[in-house]
């Protein structure tokens, strides 16, 4: 949606000559979801396909010796899907590995002085959840998502601001 929002933008370099663009942010939004759980049907079926077994439970490393053991353990998460289980079954499995890589994916972290509250101060969840498009923005973090989420607001018409500590944007991707 943002790519589109973007050339649309450029439209009288191309000759096209339109009236003024307009967008439904709840749509944008709900096809942004939509195409997301395709993805992840998408990879669900490859993993499959490929006989890459999926475990969906928490995990913990409880020996890290000649082999990994970790514990694994039913849950259920919030509808949100937060890290924080809503309802744990006590029952556990051990699995064993050679190596464990850890890979929890893009977590959103709370700053000290900036806690996420939902209204005002967002992580990446919420970001992609709102119901309404801010006008102005101010993304703290230069890293990949800051950046995809400036691109988006952007193309749709927020006053985006970006605000990086490090020397470079997207330094850690370097």
């Amino acid at each position: 949606n943002a790519a589109l929002m973007e050339q649309l933008a450029e439209k009288e370099e191309w000759g096209l000559e339109t009236g003024e663009i307009k967008f439904n942010w709840d749509k944008v939004i709900g096809r942004s979801r939509d195409v997301a759980s395709k993805l992840n049907k998408g990879v669900e079926f490859l993993m499959k396909k490929n006989k890459i077994e999926f475990i969906n439970k928490h995990a913990k490393i409880v020996k890290a010796g000649p082999k990994v053991e970790i514990e694994v353990r039913d849950c259920d998460l919030n509808e949100e899907f937060t890290p924080a289980p809503v309802k744990v079954n006590k029952a556990t499995e051990t699995i064993t590995a050679d190596k464990v890589i850890i890979a929890t994916g893009s977590v959103a972290r709370d700053l000290p002085f900036a806690k996420f509250d939902g209204d005002k101060v967002w992580g990446a969840r919420e970001a992609m959840h709102n119901k309404e498009r801010p006008n102005k923005l101010i993304i703290v973090g230069a890293g990949a998502i800051g950046m995809e989420f400036g691109y988006v607001y952007k193309n749709f018409g927020t006053d985006v601001t970006i605000i990086e500590m490090m020397d470079r944007l997207v330094p850690i991707e370097v």
